[in-house]
């Protein structure tokens, strides 16, 4: 282990621990004993497995795992008697900016469409129609009007062009205050900060010449957020879901790409599919368990629905900041982004309209739900040592 490896894995055995510790202190004084056990029997195999790995470095592991754990119960304990700090009312500081969001797309888009485009790029669902929504329920296609990576990339992209003039430290403030100030407009979703943090994470390793492990980074934005709001790794499903899709397309969907790299990936069909399946690896035992519900057709509707994405997005933000300086070249994008709307749409409502599509299971319990876990963070665990 080189020393700032060496380093980075000691943060993430700390941070991990920290996370479990608040699991812990919430199953504790929620008297679920069944799941304490569970968590101890995973927390035991994985020190032995940590144990057989690292025999010299065992005490210095198991001394940060400690303190780890330790510090999350008694974070845990601190929020229940002074609470946590809350981020909600900043949010109504840019809630005029983000009616005026609305008010363009709804000014260049008819309905539901300028509700879609809303609800894509800042992630507000309850601007888009109820039965489009159910429609992206049914197909499992809901993780697609949740901010992602994909939007801070543009954001970050859109900084590096316009304002590199101004220098590259210059340009990495200018990119932190317009991520910062896109996460105000969302609303402070779960989704948003994990996607901000590690977009701010990666370009700040781009910018020192640092080599930048996404593994890190995710654990650096769940620390962080669990620091400030300790109850969402529990209480937030939007914040489950986040991390899990995006732990699973980073450890799984190199894995599966080549084993299949022999197939084509005609227009981006490969990789829409084995990014679904990656996501769902780590994202199912969530939607299961807190609703039952299981979309069959999933793997098929994202094949052909998510290459679409990233070009809808595209023509939503240049319809934002184009529609700033001019209407009428605004209007030309507002075109383009209604044809591709058009299509998302109409292979989505076809999608969920195919019978046996969606259905409910009712037969996964908690148990099920940890020793799936066990067996999954066992493996990229695996492929972590590997790579330290």
């Amino acid at each position: 282990m080189g020393e700032n490896v060496h380093k980075s894995f000691f943060f993430v055995i700390f941070a991990c621990a920290f996370l479990i510790g608040i699991i812990f202190g919430f199953f504790f004084l929620s008297g679920k004993w069944d799941e304490i056990v569970f968590l101890i029997i995973i927390v035991f195999l994985l020190m032995r497995y940590l144990f057989l790995i690292f025999k010299s470095k065992f005490f210095h592991v198991f001394l940060f795992f400690l303190l780890g754990f330790l510090f999350g119960i008694f974070r845990y304990f601190l929020h229940l008697d002074y609470g946590s700090f809350d981020f909600g009312f900043l949010s109504q500081y840019f809630s005029s900016m983000g009616d005026w969001i609305s008010d363009v797309f709804q000014s260049v888009l008819p309905e539901p469409y300028s509700g879609f485009v809303e609800g894509l790029i800042l992630g507000k669902k309850n601007a888009m129609d109820k039965n489009i929504l159910e429609n992206f329920n049914a197909t499992g296609l809901t993780h697609i009007v949740a901010v992602s990576g994909y939007n801070i990339s543009i954001l970050i992209a859109f900084c590096s062009k316009s304002f590199g003039f101004l220098g590259r430290k210059w340009n990495f403030f200018v990119m932190i205050f317009f991520i910062l100030l896109f996460v105000c407009l969302t609303g402070f979703s779960a989704s948003c900060i994990r996607a901000a943090m590690m977009g701010i994470v990666s370009y700040y390793a781009m910018f020192s010449g640092r080599q930048y492990m996404p593994f890190i980074g995710l654990i650096f934005s769940a620390f962080l957020m669990n620091l400030f709001l300790p109850t969402l790794i529990f209480e937030d499903i939007g914040f489950q879901l986040s991390f899990g899709a995006t732990f699973g397309i980073v450890y799984f969907y190199p894995i599966m790409e080549n084993f299949l790299k022999f197939i084509p990936d005609f227009c981006g069909f490969r990789s829409a599919f084995l990014m679904t399946i990656s996501a769902q690896i780590l994202t199912m035992p969530v939607i299961l368990i807190n609703f039952g519900n299981f979309s069959a057709i999933s793997p098929i509707a994202n094949i052909f629905v998510l290459p679409l994405i990233p070009m809808a997005m595209f023509f939503g933000f240049a319809v934002l900041f184009v529609g700033i300086f001019s209407f009428r070249v605004g209007m030309i994008f507002a075109f383009f982004e209604y044809a591709i709307l058009k299509v998302v749409l109409f292979l989505v409502e076809m999608f969920a309209n195919i019978p046996f599509a969606y259905s409910q299971i009712n037969w996964f319990t908690s148990e099920i739900f940890f020793i799936y876990y066990f067996f999954a963070v066992f493996f990229m665990l695996k492929r972590l040592v590997l790579r330290f």
